[in-house]
């Protein structure tokens, strides 16, 4: 049974949203989402099923990457 001090309100709760879009492909958008979400000189597994659409666009100096065999 759940009682009302299982949960504690903390913060401010406001209005402010982000909102953020991308039309185009997924090579295009990947080396942004890398840059804000990996260091560089981070190693990668390659998940995309050996295609590597996602890596068309990435300077792969910048990661070690390694691919699924």
């Amino acid at each position: 049974m759940r009682t009302a001090t299982n949960r504690i309100q903390v913060g401010i709760a406001t209005l402010d949203v982000t909102v953020s879009s991308h039309v185009g492909s997924n090579d295009g958008i990947f080396p942004s989402i890398l840059s804000l979400q990996v260091p560089e000189e981070s190693a990668v597994k390659d998940i995309t099923f050996g295609r590597e659409v996602f890596w068309q666009s990435v300077d792969e100096t910048k990661y070690r990457l390694a691919h699924l065999v």
